[in-house]
């Protein structure tokens, strides 16, 4: 049976980004409303990052820390890759290589009876004829645009590394580059693009990295140092993530060690530090707050 993780990670991406508060309650269905839309995109307002900003920033950013794989870069999940799917929908890694070049163009492909469908293409441009990624200085770019439909909860999700313009009007996109070092790899964000809808939700955030995030093999853990930058484009503000030695391993969703610094500008402003004390515990230091906290449970893939 194969697991629906391409709708978990949808799922994942939407409440991880979005605080939600609960309606009044009347003779009408109760409905999730997003309170910071409503602050930021209907009333303009500037306000002050709290603690459910900062613990909403931790949850995006350690699932794609977690996510990122050298081997099999996959933006939409494992299911593209089971040998359970025709060649044609599995993702660039299972392709044949031509002249240095992986890739795969979907048309309706889907599973759970046709409920989660998905379309558009991944492409791998390796710096070498054979597409090798196993030597140290090997690198490869990772590109794609896939639009995935699940139509059990009208949820359309993007994952696209094309070209787009952030809330600011900047231009963002151009893919991903993976390179082999002595001791793991690293990633650079040029830009990539997550975008969500669906009856009551809709998320449009932009991610790039201030040069390569660093993935370092160490006795079995994986430790990650580097910045990441996303653009909460719908929500009209930014966030910067300075990672420093996070250790994440096998047995937790979230690192065991290490800090991050957080800033955030524009409509939702101001300054974070938060060091990672074991599995899901953190310490947050947020102005005059000094708080910890556990995260919330999480389910590993």
């Amino acid at each position: 049976m194969i697991v629906p993780s391409i709708l978990l990670l949808t799922l994942a991406i939407a409440f991880n980004n979005c605080e939600f508060i609960e309606a009044e309650k009347s003779s009408s269905p109760m409905i999730d409303i997003p309170s910071e839309g409503i602050q930021e995109s209907l009333l303009g307002v500037t306000r002050k990052a709290n603690i459910l900003t900062v613990t909403r920033e931790l949850e995006t950013l350690t699932k794609l820390l977690k996510d990122t794989n050298l081997s099999k870069p996959n933006p939409i999940g494992t299911q593209t890759g089971s040998t359970l799917l025709a060649q044609e929908c599995r993702s660039a890694v299972d392709q044949t290589c031509d002249l240095g070049v992986k890739e795969n163009r979907f048309s309706e492909c889907e599973i759970l009876l046709g409920a989660i469908k998905w379309n558009g293409f991944h492409r791998l441009e390796y710096d070498s004829n054979g597409c090798s990624s196993s030597v140290t200085a090997d690198e490869f770019v990772h590109k794609y645009n896939i639009n995935v439909s699940n139509s059990s909860d009208s949820l359309t999700t993007l994952y696209s590394t094309v070209n787009h313009s952030n809330y600011k009007g900047e231009k963002v996109g151009g893919g991903e580059i993976y390179r082999r070092t002595s001791s793991g790899f690293e990633l650079e964000i040029i830009g990539r693009r997550v975008k969500l809808d669906s009856g009551f939700l809709s998320i449009d955030q932009s991610i790039s990295s201030e040069g390569p995030i660093r993935f370092e093999n160490s006795n079995g853990d994986r430790i990650v140092s580097g910045t990441v930058v996303s653009n909460y484009n719908r929500f009209s503000y930014s966030s910067k993530a300075v990672i420093d030695q996070l250790t994440i391993d096998s047995t937790c969703c979230y690192p065991s060690s290490g800090s991050v610094q957080l800033s955030f500008e524009d409509d939702i402003q101001g300054e974070a530090s938060v060091e990672f004390q074991s599995c899901g515990l953190v310490k947050v230091n947020l102005e005059t707050i000094v708080r910890e906290i556990q995260l919330p449970a999480c389910t590993l893939k």
